[in-house]
């Protein structure tokens, strides 16, 4: 080993462990702070604090030359830690939703999409998360829907997407946000993973049609101009709409879809390629909304 490698290795060392040094410093700062929310009866997690750090370690990451994504995946872990350190200096369950939600019936769930979206799956998976099991979904298919209802009282939690790790913001969530009041208790990510889904029989060479969401056509864009340059694409309101369309219509054998494998199963299609986004690390951030008058969860 040349002695210009050496000196470089033994530089990464030493910032190795005063990385190490920071984050237990972090950790301490992290206790007080988890003292003074238990003293004075706050929730260990606020969203909105987060939400602005998120943004602010993106646009920091992006001047000092770093990949933003990859950089908030290192954050996520951090503020992970964080998170468990406050719970447990708590001493009790530290769930999102604890103190939230209704008496004598079960949680009413809207999310952005119909049965087999990519905002259903990230719906009950966070639901499992929170090991929240009684509740009820109902399928508002957009943000302006899902906050509607939401500040009409016809549901009593909204799930719906903000942003894409590559595609950008959800500017359908965006301009719906901006005209309802709603108090965020929750933001999470969800894995997505793009097929490219068919009627039972249909070939790659027989397409002349792509529908989903504005969101996940971008989301494969690079392959849609690779794998089929001249297939027309149609936006639907949901990744969902086009398996639905699919089931109803079996003389539309030149129409694909792009949604998820379960989407598949759900509507008896076929999937012909799996993973067809563009970027292998693709997740959506999800917010979980409600409209502040609940009271708590029935689980």
């Amino acid at each position: 080993m040349s002695d210009n490698l050496k000196i470089e290795r033994d530089q990464i060392d030493k910032v190795d462990q005063h990385v190490l040094e920071l984050l237990a410093e972090r950790q301490t700062h992290v206790k007080k702070i988890g003292e003074i929310k238990q003293e004075e009866g706050l929730n260990v997690y606020d969203p909105k604090r987060e939400l602005n750090a998120r943004t602010k370690r993106k646009h920091s990451a992006k001047s000092l030359g770093l990949d933003p994504l990859r950089t908030e995946v290192i954050f996520e872990q951090i503020v992970l830690l964080a998170r468990d350190t406050q719970s447990r200096e708590e001493g009790s369950n530290s769930s999102l939703f604890k103190g939230l939600g209704v008496q004598g019936r079960d949680l009413r769930v809207g999310v952005m999409g119909g049965i087999g979206s990519f905002s259903e799956a990230a719906a009950l998976q966070h639901l499992g998360s929170q090991e929240i099991h009684n509740y009820e979904l109902q399928y508002p298919i957009s943000s302006e829907n899902v906050l509607k209802d939401l500040n009409a009282g016809k549901i009593d939690l909204g799930i719906f997407p903000i942003e894409n790790s590559t595609a950008g913001m959800v500017t359908e969530s965006i301009r719906a946000a901006s005209q309802y009041t709603f108090d965020i208790i929750d933001i999470f990510d969800f894995d997505v993973e793009h097929c490219l889904i068919v009627l039972p029989g249909v070939k790659k060479k027989n397409i002349t049609k792509v529908m989903s969401h504005p969101q996940a056509l971008k989301q494969c864009k690079g392959y849609l101009k690779q794998d089929l340059p001249n297939a027309e694409l149609i936006e639907g309101t949901d990744t969902a709409e086009g398996a639905r369309i699919l089931e109803q219509t079996p003389e539309e054998t030149g129409l694909a879809v792009i949604a998820s494998k379960r989407c598949a199963e759900l509507y008896h299609l076929e999937v012909l390629e799996e993973g067809i986004q563009d970027l292998e690390v693709n997740y959506t951030r999800f917010i979980a909304a409600t409209n502040g008058d609940l009271n708590a969860i029935s689980k």
